[in-house]
């Protein structure tokens, strides 16, 4: 008991020394949990921007993949003279590919370039298409027509599996 009254004899000797070593002590504590919160703070902020870069690209794959798909639709319309649904299709297609032109993915003066030469196309085969319904008697080359947006699906399933490689995905489903 002896030792615990000589301690507390000294801290009532020395309160003022050990208040200024203890207010240093807990401004150091405060200093290194300061620089850890910034770090976490950075670290976060980090973490939210690449996650906002994945699911833009993760939009832009699934906008290419609902494009592509549309495509097809339109040409089995097409083959199967069905030229009100091929319309309908045709101006999906179009309006998808306007919608997605300025998607950060698709910029390069190529990938524009041919999203003009796509929607070029399909507004050509819009126009035919309302003649023919509206006059029936419009030649339209459907095999022609089909092998163009073949390839645009092509075109179009590339990008997508260079927009999924960009976020590390795997897009043909393996």
């Amino acid at each position: 008991m002896a030792v615990l009254g000589g301690v507390w004899d000294w801290m009532q000797e020395n309160s003022s020394g050990l208040s200024i070593v203890l207010s240093l002590a807990g401004f150091m504590i405060l200093i290194v949990q300061a620089g850890r919160t910034r770090r976490a703070a950075e670290a976060a902020s980090t973490a939210a921007k690449e996650s906002k870069k994945a699911l833009l690209h993760a939009s832009t794959v699934a906008d290419l993949a609902a494009a592509r798909g549309v495509i097809g639709a339109t040409q089995d319309a097409l083959r199967g003279e069905r030229w009100e649904t091929a319309l309908m299709h045709a101006q999906a297609v179009r309006d998808r590919l306007v919608q997605i032109r300025s998607r950060s993915e698709l910029s390069s003066e190529q990938k524009q370039a041919q999203i003009q030469e796509m929607t070029t196309f399909l507004v050509k085969l819009h126009e035919s298409l309302e003649r023919k319904l509206v006059s029936g008697n419009v030649q339209l080359d459907v095999a022609k027509a089909c092998t163009r947006l073949s390839g645009f699906g092509t075109t179009i399933a590339a990008w997508t599996e260079e927009v999924g490689t960009q976020i590390g995905g795997v897009t043909d489903g393996k």
